[in-house]
């Protein structure tokens, strides 16, 4: 289990609570193990077992539409970034294929946008949506990577 220093930071990994931080005498609190990048950081700023720097470096054009389509949110994020129009998202199928096709031909334009739509716009919660995504994107893909290794 890991520690960590609520004043100067200092880290250190042990079964039982320290009684204090050995650098600043200060209170360790439990942190965890970022699965990204492995720092070791307080137990609330991990989102889905995520740091935000790799939730942040994860969102690329393949995770953006799947998330944002599989969320529901694809409709609603060109209304509201790239076409500045009401939300309408009720839109039938047909609506929708062409909103995924806009999205997908046009991701380099909405890259910025789709990270602040997915990171910030909806605070803590929005990073902890898109992380426990990732997660289970991530495991599934992990999945799938050893099911075709054994297969194949």
């Amino acid at each position: 289990m890991y520690w960590v220093c609520e004043n100067c930071g200092e880290t250190v990994q042990q079964d039982k609570q320290p009684d204090e931080c050995w650098l600043c005498g200060c209170e360790m609190v439990e942190a965890d193990e970022c699965d990204g990048c492995g720092e070791v950081t307080f137990t609330g700023r991990l989102f889905g077992g995520y740091c935000e720097d790799c939730l942040r470096e994860s969102i690329n054009e393949l995770t953006a539409e799947r998330y944002l389509s599989e969320r529901g949110f694809l409709v609603q994020f060109l209304c509201n970034y790239a076409w500045d129009v009401a939300d309408i998202s009720g839109g039938n199928e047909r609506f929708k294929a062409l909103c995924l096709n806009e999205f997908v031909n046009n991701y380099r334009t909405y890259h910025n946008q789709v990270e602040q739509f997915i990171m910030d716009d909806d605070g803590d919660d929005g990073k902890a949506d898109y992380g426990k995504w990732y997660a289970k994107y991530r495991s599934q893909s992990r999945a799938r990577r050893e099911k075709e290794n054994a297969d194949g």
